[in-house]
Order: structure tokens, then sequence, then C-alpha cells
């Protein structure tokens, strides 16, 4: 939240949208959730054309 500097609820809906369209995925460790990129860059620039 600090590094976008966007309320935690701002950062949960982006990060949901961001799932919905597969572009990230998530592993669970206790309570807490790590995010990372799911697609490679290829294949996100070749949706994009």
């Amino acid at each position: 939240m600090a590094a976008s500097d966007l309320s935690r609820p701002a950062v949960s809906y982006h990060l949901k949208v961001l799932k919905e369209a597969n572009l990230v995925n998530f592993r669970r460790e206790d309570t807490k959730n790590y995010y990372y990129l799911q697609h490679k860059l290829g294949e996100i620039n070749q949706s994009i054309n």
C-alpha cells in the first residue's frame, strides 16, 4: 500500500481485477498473500496486439 499510495480496499480491488484477467496469481503463507505475475511478457504483448 505504501508503495502505491492507495488505500487497502483500492489495492484489493485492483488485485482482484488483475487476478480475474489471469495476469497475476498469489500464494498464501499463514496470513499473508504474495502476488506475482502469471504470464510471461511475450504472452501479454501478444494479447495487446
